[in-house]
């Protein structure tokens, strides 16, 4: 693999151990180990191709390699997978230093859908390192904690937008406006009913965000959006 001077080259090889290489997952991984950095890149790429158990288990291994170029590229591939256990992988990407392997890995898990990306995404969520993501990092998850969770994330999102400010602390103040947010792309009644009860809310700012948002969503609802 490292012996390749074109990228056509390497990708037609890649193409085919990863066509060739699904009955030995083991013999591919090998390269995973080398002290070549775009060797292990490509070694990761065919095993997120290929997918398996065996393969995902390198990969998790392999996220622990110092050049971001590797990871970034283990959970670019891992989009595609439809296998549950890549998600612990994506996971671990979510914490990552490097800012683009976080999308990516935000990204990955809100493409595999399903429960156990909801079940993944509300970990995330009560994970006492949530507060270190970034802000637009934060409000993907939310949003699409809402979406997949249907009515079983509302009552979190409500817990949100109703605890008490007194101090107007910055941060709850956030988390309320995105909860709000992400009301507006859940679909199932129990929100609907909860952005009416809240828009008749004796506090002046939930209210307001409570009508506002009610009205957004029905226009999500009505033109898919």
């Amino acid at each position: 693999m490292g012996t390749f001077e074109h990228r056509r080259h390497r990708e037609t090889l890649c193409d085919y151990l990863a066509e060739k290489g699904r009955r030995q997952p083991d013999i591919v991984a090998r390269g995973i180990y080398d002290k070549r950095w775009y060797v292990v890149r490509n070694s990761a790429s065919i095993l997120a191709r290929i997918g398996d158990d065996r393969s995902l288990k390198y990969l998790a291994d392999a996220m622990n390699n110092k050049e971001p170029r590797v990871r970034l590229e283990i959970v670019t591939a891992l989009k595609d997978s439809n296998n549950d256990k890549a998600l612990p992988i994506l996971v671990s990407g979510v914490a990552d230093s490097e800012r683009e392997i976080r999308q990516q890995s935000i990204e990955g898990i809100l493409a595999h859908g399903g429960r156990a990306a909801f079940e993944t995404i509300a970990g995330i969520i009560n994970d006492e390192k949530f507060a270190d993501l970034e802000t637009d990092e934060q409000r993907m998850l939310l949003r699409a904690f809402s979406e997949l969770g249907g009515e079983v994330a509302v009552s979190y999102l409500a817990q949100l937008i109703e605890q008490y400010n007194f101090w107007r602390n910055s941060t709850l103040v956030f988390y309320r406006r995105i909860a709000f947010e992400a009301l507006a792309y859940n679909h199932s009644n129990r929100a609907e009913k909860l952005l009416v009860r809240l828009s008749s809310n004796w506090r002046p700012d939930i209210r307001r965000q409570a009508a506002a948002t009610l009205q957004r969503r029905r226009e999500i609802m009505l033109t898919g959006d």
